[in-house]
C-alpha cells in the first residue's frame, strides 16, 4: 500500500503525508502523560541534559521511516525487508561492543533477532515451481 500511494504521489505529496502521520503520532504519544500518572511522574523525574538525546533519536527515526518509505518507493518489498532485518545483526554487535552494561544479551534476545531474520529472508526466497 505504502509503495501505490509513493507512485501515485509527487514527492510534495509524500513528504506532506509522512510530516502529518508523524505529527499525528508525536501528539498521541506527548499527550499520554495527561493521563498516566505514573508516566508523569517518571518523566518529571528525567534530567534535563538527558532531553537532547530523547530529541535526537526522534529525529533520527523519523529519518529511517523517510529512507524506508523512499526504499519501498524504489525497489522491491523483498529485497528492502531483507537488508533491513540485517540492521538486527549489526544493532546486536554494536550494541555488545560499545554499551554491554547496559544491554541485554539472554538467548531469547539472540533467537529473537535470529527468528526475525530468517523470516525477513524467508520473504526474498523464490519459490520453485514444481
Amino acid at each position: 500500500m505504502t509503495r501505490m500511494a509513493l507512485k501515485s504521489a509527487d514527492p510534495t505529496g509524500a513528504i506532506t503525508g509522512g510530516l502529518i502521520a508523524d505529527g499525528a503520532a508525536t501528539v498521541v504519544v506527548v499527550s499520554l502523560p495527561a493521563f498516566s500518572t505514573t508516566l508523569r511522574r517518571n518523566l518529571m523525574l528525567l534530567r534535563r541534559d538527558n532531553v537532547p538525546w530523547f530529541v535526537y533519536s526522534g529525529a533520527f527515526v523519523a529519518m529511517a521511516q523517510g529512507f524506508l518509505y523512499s526504499a519501498v518507493a524504489v525497489a522491491p518489498i523483498m529485497i528492502v525487508m531483507p537488508l533491513l532485518r540485517s540492521s538486527l545483526v549489526f544493532r546486536l554487535l554494536l550494541a555488545a561492543w560499545l554499551n554491554p552494561e547496559h544491554e541485554i544479551f539472554g538467548p531469547s534476545v539472540i533467537v529473537g533477532c535470529a527468528i526475525s531474520l530468517a523470516g525477513a529472508s524467508a520473504v526474498a526466497v523464490e519459490p520453485t515451481s514444481s
